[in-house]
């Protein structure tokens, strides 16, 4: 039998109703107390106030960010004995690892124009790095627009052509 306590919207509470009462658990007179008690000792469970401070990581360039998000991974990468994974964790690590390889992908960008300059014998300071950066981002985020298409014609151009160039 479910439980017949209505909602302040009028639905009715889903959860089964306790043995020899009309209500659930949480909603019986006779266990309110004890609903009170259990609630606040599942809060005091989750929220754990053993944490220590770390020292900070200054996040300045994408391989600073690389290695907080490593570190991140490594720290909260924990399972049960039976080896599952809590949820948030797993989506955590998901999140993380997406933003980890963003990070990989910029340090790749930043190499190719270092790389570029490099091999023309020009010195380049931060600030002119930093000044072909944000050109870079600027075409970046415009060509986003264009993105699927243009690996479409990559791909089908790589299959013409069995050319390694074509690849993505």
């Amino acid at each position: 039998m479910k439980c017949s306590f209505q909602k302040s919207d009028g639905e009715q509470c889903k959860a089964n109703a306790m043995v020899g009462s009309d209500f659930c658990f949480s909603h019986s007179s006779d266990s309110k107390q004890e609903h009170i008690n259990a609630t606040r000792k599942g809060g005091e469970a989750t929220h754990n106030r053993d944490y220590v401070q770390l020292d900070p990581i200054p996040v300045e360039d994408a391989s600073s960010a690389l290695y907080l998000i490593t570190d991140t991974i490594n720290r909260i990468r924990t399972a049960r004995a039976d080896g599952t994974m809590d949820l948030k964790t797993a989506n955590a690590i998901g999140f993380l690892s997406g933003k980890l390889l963003e990070c990989k992908k910029q340090l790749l960008y930043e190499e190719d124009l270092l790389k570029k300059h490099i091999c023309k014998d020009e010195k380049i300071d931060l600030v002119t790095f930093r000044q072909l950066m944000q050109e870079y981002d600027k075409e970046y985020i415009a060509n986003m627009g264009n993105f699927i298409e243009g690996a479409q014609q990559r791909y089908e151009e790589h299959k013409r052509t069995k050319s390694s160039a074509y690849m993505f």
